[in-house]
């Protein structure tokens, strides 16, 4: 693979990684602006069309207290919420790890 093609991947992947983290980090910022008991409107199609609140309405809310320091009322939002945090920030920080080291190689 020639230099220029190796820059070419490089960037594809940095630019891939760094999206992600970026998705992730707007969507911890979210949860952990909003007051999980009330709400803002939804987003949820479930919720949307009147049929109520979807396991990830409670995924989301899970998240939302556990970030706000309410672990018991975390767990009884959605059992899996502090799994599924624990798992995103791991995933938060190996996104950031390579977008780290694609960056390096990009400017070497």
């Amino acid at each position: 693979m020639s230099t220029e093609q190796e820059r070419k991947v490089t960037a594809k992947l940095l630019t891939g990684s760094a999206v992600e983290l970026m998705i992730w980090a707007a969507a911890f910022i979210y949860l952990a602006a909003i007051d999980p008991y009330h709400p803002p409107a939804s987003f949820c199609p479930s919720v949307l069309a009147g049929l109520g609140t979807c396991p990830g309405c409670g995924l989301g809310r899970s998240v939302s207290l556990l970030l706000h320091g309410e672990i018991t009322a975390s767990y009884h939002a959605h059992a899996a919420g502090i799994p599924a945090a624990v798992i995103l920030f791991y995933r938060s920080g190996h996104l950031l790890k390579k977008v780290r080291h694609y960056s390096r190689r990009m400017n070497h």
